[in-house]
């Protein structure tokens, strides 16, 4: 090819990318100028609803684990000052698979960081009324330590003499994932973050100022199930 040849070909190239850049500018300003009415609106609702907002991540406790034992607990407690009484206890008893539970479970104990002496902290201790205990291990971030849900069931095996009913260890994890290690004696849920999500988000009669703290924990906990 003779350099003649060669700077016309280049020349005819760089026309045809300028026509082709131009083209794209074009459309992208058309697309801004069709985008901008609707983000205009999709401001205006934001504004107007605040439905971004959650209580939680402004906080910046989303994913502390002490906040989510604490405020399952409180949820789980009948006597709470929530004012429900035992309807979302029973309702997540029953979403774990307890059947036969007693007719009232208001004289439930409920336990934060129970002490097993030797044996660790459980971060939930429900004690029911019937002497069934269900024990629930929540881990968001942190992983399990050697032994530590088998040590949890030892200590569950150790209390089962006093009652007829099996007791019930719960371990709760992001994605419900099943433990290291586990005994096969005492009975074993795993639940995820999502289904902790849907068990808060049956709950829907609940009165204004509750309902809407729910729902935004109901939201962190969605996005802890999704984030695995």
């Amino acid at each position: 090819m003779r350099i003649a040849d060669a700077d016309e070909f280049l020349e005819a190239y760089r026309q045809v990318s300028r026509n082709a850049a131009g083209r794209q500018r074009q459309a992208f300003r058309q697309l801004l100028d069709e985008a901008a009415p609707v983000y205009a609106r999709l401001a205006a609702d934001r504004r107007s609803t605040a439905r971004r907002f959650n209580v939680f991540e402004a906080l910046g406790i989303e994913r502390r684990e002490l906040m989510h034992s604490g405020l399952l607990a409180y949820l789980l407690n009948p006597r709470a000052q929530h004012d429900q009484g035992d309807r979302m206890l029973r309702s997540f008893l029953e979403r774990m698979g307890i059947e036969a539970l007693p007719q009232t479970l208001e004289r439930t104990t409920v336990v934060c960081e129970h002490s097993l002496e030797e044996r660790g902290r459980l971060d939930i201790a429900l004690f029911l009324p019937n002497g069934r205990i269900v024990g629930i291990e929540n881990k968001v971030d942190a992983g399990e330590r050697p032994d530590q849900v088998r040590d949890y069931q030892l200590w569950l095996s150790q209390q089962q003499r006093w009652v007829a009913e099996r007791h019930l260890l719960v371990f709760l994890t992001p994605e419900g994932r099943a433990p290291d290690k586990q005994l096969a004696e005492i009975d074993l849920r795993s639940c995820s973050y999502e289904t902790i999500a849907d068990w808060l988000s049956e709950h829907r009669d609940l009165p204004n100022r509750l309902a809407t703290v729910v729902a935004m924990y109901a939201e962190i906990c969605r996005q802890i199930g999704r984030s695995r």
